[in-house]
């Protein structure tokens, strides 16, 4: 058994023992109570890179950076540990050599026998490597989260049952819950409420599997805003390689997905050349599918500054109907005053607004009260149309950022579609109209009186076909020039469209010639029709340089009497048809030749020669000098060497003096001049090239009608009037 002296040596000597290997472990130093080193150990120096003369004259303070070491909490610090109170933590100290160390540190205060603290004990573990390690790691979670939280995605992150358990700013910015409202709650079924739950089981099944999902899905925020999203799932497994997370970017693509989503439904339409009003309901339909809550329309506005519906799937025809031609101004609705102003006008409340002061009555009883509408306008500022969203009431989503950019698409594809139907119609205006005076051509022209023929065979009517040609035309192009030659043209051509208004056609043929058809009334007589047609077409005309005194030639056929296929032949061949030729103030210059009959049809037609007076400076006269003028003699033989019933022309050059000059033929004086001959109106005409007359030498008689008929001359004489003898003008 020790003894009592014994016992204590050896727990002194263990004390030693214990004391020597913290010493050699921990860094130990020792401050007096104004903070002054009076002791340290060899590691405490050598952590700190201090020198032994810096014991006693070192303070406290100058270990701990300048920043902390003036703060108040290094100040409340130290005075706690004079008040005896133990301090410990990591702490961040500074080496002998301006670096930092970072020290496990324990701060205890050294009681004298009678309890007072007369010093301060420090105990330190350097932690300098595991506290970088440590603040690398913060710093790198510090920069996620930066990015995280600047940017505009949406960041969310959810556990195994899908709830959330985290989502960051951007999530917030964009759809305006917090963490805390967001918690608890399943991402996809808050976000996507429109799309099925079969696609939410058939993501979760990928995320099980540890595949990544995507989606892309028209979401709704907190206040109802709309988004196209795009949503990113990637899974998180655990250790044992169950799914525990899932971490889902949420992308706006809104302004993409509509561009790509409508372009796409727009331009197929166009390209299977679908009308315009198809392409734009079409247009209208889409919006509405991904904004349920509005109603679009869109109106055209004409070059007259004249609203015509085009496309509104969502609104009524009656009300449509009644924007029909109503003229755009700064109190004509939301979309008359849009295309007035070229700016977006939106009017949250029709029922007060005075815009809407002489149209409300329209549209409130149709439940709608505000009315958002942007005009389309071209790439020159014109505008062609307006495109309007109509809401039952006033609120957030009216006019959002969502309804800004599907109105932004659509309306730059609204002015491509109508721009697109523009060109269109100017190219069928170039292939089917004149492009001098805007009437059909030839194409088109045949097309229009076919189908009015198919038309009057099955209400039976009467069709008169007119073939008009302008007689010295050539003359005035050559003396006033072509621009006057145009004015004239298009003159006719504004007269042609007059007179066929009512259920007619009217259309140019090449040069100076047009064809006028229009349906005869019940009781109405071509002559009539014609006769009044003459007097509105010949009236006096006036050119920028000059008054013309208009003159034409008409001929005539009618259906059902010359068939469906005449008035093709006559358009072909003008001399086969009724000739009127007409001079306003002129003394009866009018002839009227009659259709071929359809036995003569397939015989050589006349084959005209204009104008006249090249004719007339064409013949020589032999006898006595007189001033002849060119007269169409057509007869039609009865018996003889032609076969019956067919035109035989013939020139005649008479003196103008001459009574046969205004031989009004009508049948009775043919038949007492000739029995022979078949009536046919003859007078003073343009040129005709004919067939040769040595047939009809010594056939027909006398009676002073021709006195000779042959190849070289052509002798005529008319009723009181000696013979004149001339070369014919053609044969």
């Amino acid at each position: 058994m020790q003894s009592p002296a014994a016992s204590q040596s050896k727990a002194a000597a263990q004390l030693e023992d214990r004391w020597e290997a913290l010493d050699k472990a921990m860094a130990l130093a020792e401050f007096s109570l104004d903070g002054r080193l009076i002791s340290a150990n060899p590691r405490f120096l050598a952590l700190l890179r201090l020198a032994p003369e810096h014991v006693g004259t070192l303070h406290h303070a100058q270990l701990c950076p300048a920043g902390q070491a003036q703060s108040q909490a290094y100040e409340a610090m130290w005075q706690s540990l004079c008040a005896g109170h133990e301090f410990s933590g990591v702490v961040e100290r500074l080496c002998s050599d301006g670096s930092s160390c970072w020290l496990e540190a324990l701060y205890a205060p050294v009681r004298d026998r009678q309890g007072v603290v007369n010093h301060i004990m420090m105990v330190a573990t350097d932690v300098t490597q595991s506290k970088r390690t440590e603040l690398a790691r913060r710093d790198h979670l510090w920069r996620l989260s930066l990015v995280a939280d600047t940017t505009d995605a949406a960041i969310v992150i959810t556990d195994a049952n899908s709830r959330v358990v985290y989502s960051n700013d951007g999530f917030h910015r964009m759809f305006g819950w917090t963490l805390r409202e967001l918690q608890d709650q399943k991402m996809l079924e808050l976000l996507a409420r429109q799309s099925p739950v079969e696609l939410f089981e058939r993501i979760r099944g990928d995320l099980r599997q540890g595949r990544a999902a995507e989606m892309e899905e028209v979401v709704t925020g907190k206040g109802g805003r709309r988004y196209w999203g795009k949503i990113i799932c990637n899974p998180v497994m655990d250790a044992q390689g169950q799914w525990a997370y899932t971490v889902s970017v949420l992308l706006d693509i809104t302004k993409t997905k509509i561009h790509e989503v409508l372009h796409h439904r727009a331009l197929q339409a166009m390209s299977s050349d679908l009308p315009l009003m198809q392409v734009l309901e079409v247009v209208c339909e889409e919006v509405e599918r991904l904004a349920p809550e509005v109603c679009a329309s869109i109106l055209q506005v004409d070059e007259q500054g004249l609203l015509h519906p085009l496309a509104s799937p969502s609104l009524p025809f009656s009300y449509s109907s009644q924007l029909d031609g109503v003229p755009i101004g700064p109190q004509v609705g939301s979309c008359g005053a849009a295309a007035w102003r070229k700016s977006p006008v939106l009017v949250t409340d029709i029922a007060t607004d005075p815009l809407w002061a002489d149209f409300r009555h329209l549209v409130l009883p149709l439940g709608f009260n505000v009315c958002w509408s942007t005009p389309i306008l071209r790439k020159d500022g014109r505008v062609l149309g307006t495109f309007a969203f109509y809401y039952r009431q006033n609120s957030p989503v009216v006019a959002s950022s969502f309804h800004q950019q599907l109105v932004e698409a659509c309306t730059d594809l609204c002015a491509l579609a109508m721009e697109r139907e523009t060109a269109r119609q100017r190219i069928r205006q170039l292939a089917f109209h004149d492009a001098l005076t805007g009437l059909p051509n030839r194409s088109l022209l045949e097309t229009q009186v076919a189908l009015l023929l198919d038309a009057a065979q099955e209400s039976d009517q009467r069709v008169a076909v007119l073939h008009v040609d302008l007689d010295r035309f050539k003359s005035i192009n050559d003396s006033l020039g072509h621009a006057s030659g145009d004015a004239l043209l298009r003159e006719v051509a504004v007269r042609a469209r007059e007179l066929v208004h009512q259920g007619g056609v009217a259309g140019r043929l090449p040069g100076d010639e047009f064809v006028l058809a229009l349906p005869l009334r019940a009781g109405e007589e071509v002559n009539a029709l014609v006769e009044r047609w003459q007097a509105h077409l010949v009236r006096m005309l006036q050119l920028p340089d000059a008054r013309v005194d208009l003159s034409v030639s008409v001929g005539v056929a009618m259906y059902p009497q010359d068939g469906t296929a005449g008035w093709r032949r006559a358009t072909a061949s003008p001399g086969r048809w009724r000739r009127r030729t007409c001079r306003a103030g002129s003394r009866g210059r009018a002839s009227l030749l009659r259709a071929p009959d359809t036995a003569c049809a397939g015989q050589p037609g006349l084959v005209e020669q204009r104008p006249a007076e090249r004719a007339r400076r064409s013949g020589r006269m032999e006898g006595r000098p007189v001033r002849p003028i060119p007269a169409q003699a057509i007869v039609r033989t009865v018996g003889g060497c032609r076969s019956p019933g067919e035109w035989v022309p013939a020139w005649l050059h008479l003196p103008r003096q001459s009574p046969g000059g205004h031989l009004h033929a009508t049948g009775a004086r043919w038949r007492s001049i000739s029995p022979k001959l078949e009536p046919a109106w003859a007078l003073p005409s343009r040129g005709v090239r004919g067939h040769r007359f040595e047939e009809l030498a010594g056939r027909v008689s006398g009676r002073g009608v021709f006195a000779q008929a042959g190849h070289e001359r052509v002798s005529v004489m008319a009723p009181g009037v000696p013979a004149v003898a001339g070369r014919p003008a053609c044969t």
